[in-house]
């Protein structure tokens, strides 16, 4: 998977990396300065969301924006409002994560490919889990270090991750309980301990503003911390040093994600659940009212895949690629307007190539820069030629058609016997390149390639049609057309589409007329 990154909301200290940082509100997305079309992955913080990462398909790590505290890893302080390479560079990066605040809780975390855990920023609680609590502007090992640690999530002074072998473990400030059973701020810890519920079969972690979130491979879902708002989803607002299930228990979750207040979870059967703090909708349940146990959204449906919580809002990906966000709304819904959303609408772009979804960014696959055919060649009258008349769209980033008349289509013949004759590039009128004139003759298996030329941020700008020639026709698409003997098979049957005439070849090789317009499509004779 690849794509280009978009980012929407509000522009404070450079987060949507289009170069600009002062306060500006973005209501409708927008590519980062950096553009490209190579982007793997993307992680917007859930709490105060000043911060922004990507990580290429090359390996590189990618950020922008708040840096007060060095969480950019570029061994300053300084804001960046375009995406700018840890001071470690590198070209083996998975993951990472960051809690974006704009305290002395902000840091960040990432895993290499090598599975090694590094992390930099503020260590005001020992969030860095290096066993000090000396702020680092450039990357540095947790003090377990070793080289097996698969996920981590990063909430404010605090960090949870799991290691290939299952176990969770977690460090930094527990004023609710980072899990192993104690709270307050006297039970700081600087570098990783487990949870109290041990096990190594943990799947999936995520930290919120005080609360944490996780799944096992069971499929159960555990939360513990802060429940004022009833983000542990236990039906009670006692906060819990400890993991405990959500009230509805069951073993079909399949991923959680913290918001600073509330969570959202997807179970295996596609539906998706929210929690906790709702002041302006951000469980998409059509209501602004807490909720202590799990429901779903207004939406409803079976075929939710992904989803993120921002500090107040949530953004998911439903299975057929579509982007949806709910929740307060500063421009981060990305839906051009500024009205809060209580139940899921689509960003101002559509479309249905998302993927990677983070608070008010995600990244929009690339398989729609290319060419397509939308109809089939039409049957020639020689067995050995293929009259073709493609329309072929020419299709944007979005897969929109795009409407330029000066992009042209070149057809070529890329392997096989064959020749071409008749105009071989035409130009796309209204993003629609039709070849009217172009005759293949030869046998055998060919290839045909057609290339575009004048498009930009294209991937792949070509495509083939592979044929087998001579085409036996099985139907004319010409009224009135009576088709050679050369050109079916003994038995074989061809239809007028227009004037519904059928004809079919004799075992005398004659053409026989066996009906006249008294058949519809899909009927029988």
């Amino acid at each position: 998977m690849a794509g280009q990154l978009w980012t929407w909301g509000i522009a404070n200290f450079g987060r949507l990396g289009n170069n600009v940082g002062a306060y500006t509100l973005q209501s409708s997305p927008v590519q980062t300065i950096a553009a490209g079309t190579n982007w793997s992955y993307v992680f917007a913080s859930v709490n105060n969301g000043y911060n922004v990462a990507g990580i290429k398909t090359d390996g590189t790590l990618w950020m922008w924006g708040y840096n007060a505290y060095g969480q950019l890893g570029d061994n300053t302080t300084t804001d960046k409002s375009s995406p700018i390479q840890t001071v470690t560079g590198g070209s083996n990066w998975s993951s990472v994560s960051f809690d974006g605040s704009l305290g002395p809780g902000n840091h960040t975390a990432a895993i290499k490919t090598d599975g090694t855990l590094w992390v930099w920023g503020s260590n005001a609680y020992g969030q860095l889990g290096d066993n000090t609590i000396i702020t680092k502007s450039s990357p540095v090992q947790t003090v377990t270090r070793g080289n097996n640690w698969s996920q981590v999530s990063c909430g404010p002074g605090k960090t949870a991750a799991i290691k290939t072998d299952g176990t969770l473990w977690v460090w930094g400030l527990g004023i609710n309980g980072l899990g192993d059973g104690t709270a307050g701020y006297a039970f700081m810890k600087s570098s990783p301990v487990q949870t109290i519920a041990y096990g190594n079969n943990w799947n999936s972690v995520s930290c919120g503003y005080q609360h944490f979130a996780a799944t096992k491979t069971d499929g159960t879902l555990w939360t513990w911390g802060r429940n004022t708002e009833g983000q542990l989803g236990d039906n009670t607002r006692i906060h819990r040093s400890s993991p405990i299930q959500t009230i509805t228990y069951g073993t079909n979750w399949s991923s959680v994600s913290c918001g600073s207040s509330h969570t959202v979870a997807i179970k295996k059967d596609g539906t998706l659940w929210g929690w906790g703090s709702n002041d302006f909708g951000w469980l998409g349940d059509n209501t602004t009212t807490n909720k202590s146990s799990p429901v779903q959204t207004v939406a409803g449906g079976t075929n939710w895949s992904s989803v993120s919580c921002g500090p107040s809002n949530t953004t998911a990906i439903k299975t057929d690629g579509t982007l949806w966000n709910w929740g307060y709304n500063y421009g981060n819904l990305g839906d051009n307007t500024s009205a809060h959303k209580s139940s899921p609408v689509q960003t101002v772009m559509g479309g249905s190539r998302w993927s990677v979804p983070a608070f008010a960014a995600a990244i929009y696959e690339n398989t729609a820069n290319q060419l397509g055919i939308n109809t089939q060649p039409l049957a020639g009258y020689n067995s050995n030629q293929l009259l073709v008349q493609p329309k072929i769209n020419i299709n944007d980033s979005l897969g929109s058609v795009v409407r330029i008349a000066t992009n042209s289509v070149t057809v070529a013949v890329q392997s096989g016997t064959a020749t071409l004759s008749g105009t071989t590039t035409v130009a796309a009128v209204n993003g629609v390149a039709t070849f009217t004139d172009l005759v293949l003759t030869g046998s055998g298996a060919v290839t045909l390639r057609f290339t575009s030329s004048g498009l930009t941020l294209v991937d792949s700008s070509s495509f083939t049609v592979s044929l087998t020639l001579p085409i036996i026709p099985k139907r004319s698409e010409v009224s009135d057309r009576i088709p050679t003997s050369g050109q079916l098979n003994i038995g074989e049957l061809a239809i007028n589409i227009d004037d519904r005439r059928g004809y079919v070849k004799k075992s005398d090789g004659t053409i026989l007329n066996i009906f006249n317009g008294e058949i519809a499509d899909g009927g029988t004779f």
